[in-house]
């Protein structure tokens, strides 16, 4: 990362960036009633990172006893390939140390799976058709106390 960056709970005033960020990045959006329910829910964990003054990236999860499901991370296009998501993810292993974590990403999503695996997670199963355009998913857990982070 070559800015400065600063990684915040997410609030209702940055949901207007956070769906354009969403538009760009993802086939079947989130709209903002849905970061708005999150925003109110207990279990989740919303978080953004601001480089260059702006809202660039988030990351969406929650949290249920020792166990922290990945909802949702996306990164501007703008902003990509800066280490927005690997710094945000490594903000959240600390926040949520000694849980296991667990996400399903698209299994065409190559620079994301490798992300994912330089940082502990491994493939455990593929849900078939799991996305509304009949894509597969890979699901992937990061086991407690995984360990260190590769670059």
């Amino acid at each position: 990362m070559s800015m400065p960056v600063a990684i915040r709970p997410m609030t209702r005033s940055d949901i207007e960036q956070v769906t354009l960020i969403e538009r760009a990045c993802q086939p079947h959006p989130w709209d903002a009633g849905i970061f708005r329910r999150e925003l109110d829910n207990p279990d989740a964990r919303l978080v953004v990172a601001e480089t260059a003054g702006c809202v660039a990236a988030f990351l969406v999860s929650w949290q249920v006893l020792d166990e922290v499901e990945i909802h949702n991370v996306c990164v501007a296009p703008a902003f990509r390939r800066q280490g927005l998501a690997r710094a945000l993810l490594t903000d959240l292993f600390t926040a949520t140390e000694g849980a296991r974590h667990f996400l399903e990403v698209r299994v065409g999503n190559l620079p994301a799976v490798r992300l994912y695996e330089s940082l502990g997670f491994v493939r455990q199963a593929v849900r078939r058709r799991y996305y509304h355009d009949g894509e597969d998913a890979l699901v992937m857990v990061r086991e407690a106390g995984a360990a260190g982070i590769r670059p």
